[in-house]
């Protein structure tokens, strides 16, 4: 948890523009972004991100994070694919009911159809996610 002290500096520099380094705000937002948000980023981080390098209030960010969001979870109920160039596409995908068994009891139990969600990264985040992690094996090691 980030002190009290040091959230109401950032607060501060967002408003002014201008981070508590003299850096500016889009260099303080990812920075802030990527020294709080490592293990997952939220939508109040995304909508903090958009406010600083569009100008918007907060209020404005947020309200326009949740359209997308609630844009795509309509095309995908709706059965409709999503491709966001340089970052991947989202599709709708079947699965097959099957035939499973209770392990208790051995008792058959029918699994029904369903429809999830795949996500697959595009070539770009691939090869930076990529890039950023290769480590060379060492020759001859069976890792």
């Amino acid at each position: 948890m980030r002190p009290a002290r040091e959230h109401a500096a950032s607060q501060s520099a967002l408003a002014l523009g201008v981070s508590a380094g003299g850096y500016p705000v889009t260099f303080f937002a990812t920075t802030y972004c990527l020294r709080y948000c490592r293990t997952r980023m939220v939508n109040s981080d995304l909508a903090t991100m958009l406010a600083v390098r569009c100008g918007l209030t907060r209020e404005q960010a947020l309200a326009t994070v949740e359209a997308i969001w609630e844009s795509m979870g309509a095309a995908l109920l709706g059965g409709e694919n999503i491709e966001i160039r340089g970052l991947g596409a989202f599709r709708v995908r079947q699965y097959r009911g099957y035939t499973g068994r209770n392990p208790k009891t051995g008792a058959e139990i029918p699994a029904r159809t369903r429809s999830g969600v795949v996500f697959r990264a595009g070539k770009e985040v691939r090869d930076r996610l990529n890039a950023k992690s290769s480590v060379e094996p060492v020759a001859g090691s069976s890792g």
